[in-house]
């Protein structure tokens, strides 16, 4: 697996960042978020705190070993590097945000890809072993328009519709930061007669890491049981998030 990872990097070079992408990079510097982002309803809404039905959405995904800043480094370069162009095709994708990442259980690199197109759970088992990186593909590309990836790391998914109660904060990422705001998250779903599924959550990163830290929009997901009978949620419909 080296050796082909190595023939890949000689054969496929880093593509060139499209200036389209230069030009939101440098906005970004001050927060201002102009990629599209993944439609949602908003169910719920309690100051940072969200209840989200999330529609179905394309994903690019990698596993990496490591600990969250140094896998989510090798991850998003892998990731930025197949919507840049080192994909068949050679084609070059918008970059959509938020980036997700989520702790795994087993972070080994596959010498098989999987199906392409199978439809899985977007949450993983939240135990040791790495993090995985979700890329969010652009909503206009349908499942058969999106290019076959060169690195046989990266899978594409569909993540189906789905409900999250969700948490926004800024500032920097930590190992133990995202621990304690996940706490929180769980402690008000739960405060709410909420049912969350299993133990896991999701970091969303809506910001590159040059964008300074007050700025910075981040989000810690935990995704909602789908037949949530509790009455402590308001079922009006608040507002829902336009495409940008």
């Amino acid at each position: 697996m080296a050796h082909f990872s190595g023939a890949l990097r000689h054969h496929h070079p880093h593509p060139a960042v499209p200036l389209t992408e230069r030009l939101k990079g440098a906005i970004g510097f001050f927060g201002i978020h102009v990629g599209e982002e993944p439609h949602y309803r908003v169910i719920h809404h309690d100051g940072p705190r969200e209840i989200r039905q999330y529609r179905p959405f394309l994903i690019a995904r990698v596993t990496v070993p490591g600990d969250f800043k140094t896998a989510g480094q090798r991850a998003f370069q892998r990731l930025a590097d197949y919507i840049f162009g080192r994909n068949l095709g050679r084609r070059q994708m918008a970059m959509s945000a938020p980036v997700f990442q989520e702790k795994t259980k087993d972070a080994k690199v596959k010498k098989k890809p999987r199906e392409r197109h199978s439809k899985v759970p977007l949450w993983q088992e939240k135990t040791e072993g790495g993090w995985r990186m979700c890329f969010v593909l652009p909503s206009a590309l349908r499942r058969d328009e999106v290019p076959a990836p060169f690195d046989r790391g990266i899978e594409i998914l569909q993540s189906p519709a789905h409900k999250v109660a969700s948490l926004t904060y800024t500032g920097r990422n930590t190992p133990e930061r995202i621990a304690q705001k996940a706490k929180c998250l769980r402690a008000w779903i739960e405060d709410h007669n909420g049912v969350a599924v299993g133990e896991e959550f999701r970091v969303a990163q809506y910001d590159p890491p040059f964008t300074l830290p007050f700025f910075r929009r981040n989000e810690i997901h935990i995704v909602l049981q789908k037949k949530d009978q509790s009455r402590s949620w308001d079922k009006r419909r608040v507002k829902g998030n336009a495409l940008v």
